[in-house]
């Protein structure tokens, strides 16, 4: 399994300043993209930047927009012309950083958002993205390093501890990144807001060989979310192991359908041959 494709990965910074006196163009720039509405955000940021209103900003943010859209010039553009203009923003330091990240140049991530956190080491979403970059880069023992530090700051921070456990199951920690996952759920037991952590709490114990709650919490997802392509993939393993070739290949079968790539991989491996 490819642990890394489970990211549940959240980027959005938090508008957190005070926009009482900010123009509207800005504003509404702000809602689309904190509401993932890229190409809404990229727009209303240009307007703000026409009105010659927080150009850096704005510039930063449309930058990060098209990134996520995988418009990677006009990303680079926007991003380094917020640089020119501010050159010592550590914001701008991180979603360079950021920038780098969604192409998967974890290097040259790593180095940006160095910079941020040499610029600010108090910001504890710093701390987060670089650890995601170096788990990237395969580098886990620096990316648990970082996460640490950021659950350290934000104990109660879902998206760390969740990021943290997924660290840990790369590194095959199971029940230290079990710990992490369980920690999610006491902090918001929503299997809507978090299926992943379902997800991930399914596969450790898949992988400790505790199949029977592995199997439980397969069923659990697969019955509220029955088109979930990972709860699929962990079931259809979980069958394997009981030597169930044909409710394992169904299940691969519905992947498939799901999402082709991953599907075709272990209908190749487990369901082709004789």
């Amino acid at each position: 399994m490819k642990t890394g494709a489970l990211y549940i990965i959240f980027f959005f910074f938090l508008f957190s300043k005070s926009y009482g006196q900010d123009s509207s163009a800005f504003k509404t720039a702000c809602n689309s993209y904190i509401g993932g509405k890229f190409e809404d955000a990229i727009f209303w940021f240009s307007k703000s930047i026409e009105q010659k209103y927080r150009q850096s900003d704005s510039y930063r943010y449309m930058g990060i927009s098209n990134a996520f859209l995988k418009k990677f010039n006009d990303a680079r553009n926007n991003l380094f012309y917020s640089l020119l203009l501010d050159s010592t923003n550590e914001r701008t330091y991180n979603q360079i950083g950021k920038f780098y990240f969604l192409k998967e140049q974890y290097d040259s991530a790593i180095i940006w958002y160095t910079k941020a956190i040499d610029s600010n080491p108090n910001d504890v979403y710093f701390y987060d993205d670089r650890a995601l970059a170096y788990t990237g880069a395969n580098q886990l023992d620096k990316a648990l390093k970082d996460a640490n530090i950021a659950v350290s700051l934000d104990p109660n921070n879902e998206v760390f501890l969740n990021n943290r456990g997924l660290i840990k199951q790369k590194q095959l920690k199971y029940n230290e990144a079990l710990k992490d996952f369980s920690r999610v759920l006491q902090i918001d037991s929503s299997m809507a807001n978090n299926l992943s952590t379902y997800i991930n709490i399914a596969f450790c114990h898949l992988r400790l060989k505790e199949y029977q709650k592995s199997f439980q919490e397969c069923n659990d997802i697969l019955f509220r979310f029955p088109n979930t392509p990972y709860a699929l993939m962990v079931r259809g393993l979980l069958y394997q192991t009981q030597q169930k070739r044909k409710e394992s290949c169904a299940d691969f079968n519905l992947l498939y359908s799901l999402d082709t790539a991953m599907g075709k991989e272990y209908i190749e491996k487990y369901c082709n041959s004789n």
